[in-house]
């Protein structure tokens, strides 16, 4: 993982001002913040999950105000049970609640959202009824912005590894823009590529199929020491 530091080193020598000139350090410092937000919410490659504890008789919740798109959720009871709760669209939701939206309590088996974050709503149906119950959020996460007075130098840039350059490539073509410099739109062309490149490949992470026949049940494999 790379410390904003060691990022703003990077983009440093790439401008070929290895001190602060023509460039404050706060202003490339912004730039890389916005270069991990715009990788983030291109490639949807920062996963992550939260829980949300429910309460009997409340609808809607708050989604993670960090969201930038929601996957998948599961609703889980005070046992062990866990279910993948279906989505559709609010006017779609109309043929599975009809005119019972607020009256039917029970287990959820369905949910729609309604908003944008930081306010993003998750509208659950039926009504959770339970205590001790709670949904499980898996979204695609925009990364918090690291601080640009030098406070944050050692800390994590949120990026996946190996796709580093992709902020000091941002940080370079917002800079050569900055001076006027027409190179900035091939910096951004490569830029560009490097990012839908990582789309292809990041789509999933594996090179696996993600399915698999069903004709073949899965079986809990068994070690036979006979086996030879």
């Amino acid at each position: 993982m790379t410390t904003q530091s060691q990022l703003l080193s990077d983009v440093r020598s790439r401008l070929d001002e290895p001190s602060p000139q023509f460039y404050p350090d706060p202003e490339l410092r912004r730039w890389i913040n916005q270069g991990a937000r715009d990788v983030a919410r291109r490639t949807e490659t920062l996963q992550t999950t939260a829980d949300i504890t429910l309460s009997p008789g409340q609808q809607q919740y708050v989604a993670p105000i960090d969201t930038l798109r929601i996957y998948r959720i599961e609703y889980r009871d005070a046992g062990s049970r866990v279910t993948p709760l279906e989505y559709r669209d609010y006017a779609n939701a109309d043929s599975v609640w009809w005119t019972t939206q607020l009256t039917t309590q029970s287990t959820p088996q369905m949910w729609t959202a309604w908003g944008f974050p930081p306010t993003l709503k998750l509208v659950l149906y039926p009504i959770p009824a339970n205590p001790g119950t709670s949904i499980r959020v898996f979204y695609y996460q925009a990364p918090t912005d690291l601080a640009t007075d030098g406070t944050a130098a050692n800390t994590t840039v949120p990026i996946p590894s190996g796709r580093e350059e992709l902020i000091v490539d941002f940080t370079e073509y917002m800079a050569l823009r900055k001076a006027r410099d027409p190179r900035w739109q091939e910096a951004k062309g490569i830029y560009d590529e490097k990012v839908q490149a990582m789309i292809d490949q990041t789509r999933r992470w594996s090179d696996q199929a993600g399915t698999y026949d069903t004709s073949y049940p899965l079986h809990p494999f068994v070690w036979d020491e006979g086996w030879y």
